[in-house]
């Protein structure tokens, strides 16, 4: 068996056990005595926040020079939202790539280049407020503070590298010389040229850079409205600091869609707030799960309308 397929069943086994030290009595308790108004305000109004999320990847196909109207992006990002919540990390997403393949006939690089650069956007937005929130909320957890201080400044040198061409293909050449045997060698220099190639200027990014810093102040708002569900208060840029922090720990591949990192994650930080674990454990399944089955569910419904519903090994090919 892969390690790859061996690493995420540490976050499950972690998983399991946060839930046998808190209790599952008292977990269920108190996803019982959830203040339903604010699940439903929650789950309701998915739609709304899925909108800035759509936008975002809409302004980076159209620095791409895809011509797509916003309503059709939406619906694509919906049903990889399908795909997303149905494979682990979600990586089944890519399968908007498939769909935008098929849609413009372009090549699949291509199109999954402009998903990829979504997530870059997306993480170093995130780097942004867990960063902010490291240097003012974790004055006391020096350790936690350096770890992210670190990720922040090697992810940022990542992007640094790759996102220009030749510095990019230097720094893989590098490895593939060393590595990969010479027909997949071509086959991988052409798939990177493609990349690089479909790449918008860096310049034109920051205003991408803006709406993903914003949009993910509205999904962190939306979580937050289930956190009141469960008698959660703490100020919101506060809240927004920790969710972030959360979210970069959740992305280390050890887990299924952050299941278990993520929640001993937040329950060590709302500690310093006094929240119980089994409220920050059901703030998180609930807004994760229910959220996900609304978007899972709309995604549906669009990919029957397209009369195809897709192997994600598609994505492979």
């Amino acid at each position: 068996m892969k390690i790859k397929n061996i690493l995420p069943l540490i976050g499950l086994v972690l998983f399991v056990y946060l839930i046998y030290r808190i209790g599952i009595y008292d977990l269920i308790t108190t996803l019982k005595g959830a203040k339903i108004t604010y699940l439903l305000i929650g789950v309701l109004t998915t739609p709304i926040f899925i909108l800035p999320l759509a936008f975002k990847w809409h302004m980076i196909l159209k620095r791409q020079k895809f011509v797509l109207s916003f309503p059709y992006v939406l619906k694509l990002y919906y049903m990889g939202a399908f795909y997303g919540f149905i494979t682990p990390s979600r990586v089944g997403s890519l399968m908007r790539a498939t769909y935008l393949k098929k849609k413009t006939k372009r090549g699949l690089v291509e199109c999954a280049s402009s998903i990829v650069l979504e997530r870059i956007m997306d993480l170093f937005a995130i780097f942004i407020f867990a960063f902010i929130g490291a240097l003012i909320f974790l004055r006391n957890n020096v350790d936690l503070r350096y770890v992210l201080i670190f990720s922040f400044l090697v992810f940022s040198g990542i992007i640094f590298i790759f996102m220009r061409k030749s510095r990019g293909m230097y720094a893989l050449g590098l490895i593939y010389n060393y590595l990969l045997p010479k027909s997949i060698k071509e086959k991988t220099d052409n798939s990177l040229n493609i990349f690089y190639n479909s790449l918008p200027k860096l310049r034109k990014l920051i205003p991408v850079l803006f709406v993903s810093l914003i949009t993910w102040a509205l999904i962190y708002f939306q979580t937050y409205i289930f956190a009141w569900a469960f008698a959660i208060d703490i100020p919101f840029y506060v809240f927004v600091a920790f969710a972030a922090i959360g979210t970069i720990i959740a992305t280390i591949p050890i887990s299924v869609s952050g299941l278990g990192t993520r929640e001993l994650t937040l329950i060590t930080l709302f500690s310093l707030y006094n929240i119980r674990p089994e409220a920050v454990v059901s703030m998180s399944l609930s807004s994760f799960f229910l959220i996900g089955l609304i978007e899972g569910l709309i995604g549906l419904v669009f990919i029957f309308k397209e009369d195809e519903v897709l192997d994600y090994n598609t994505i492979s090919s």
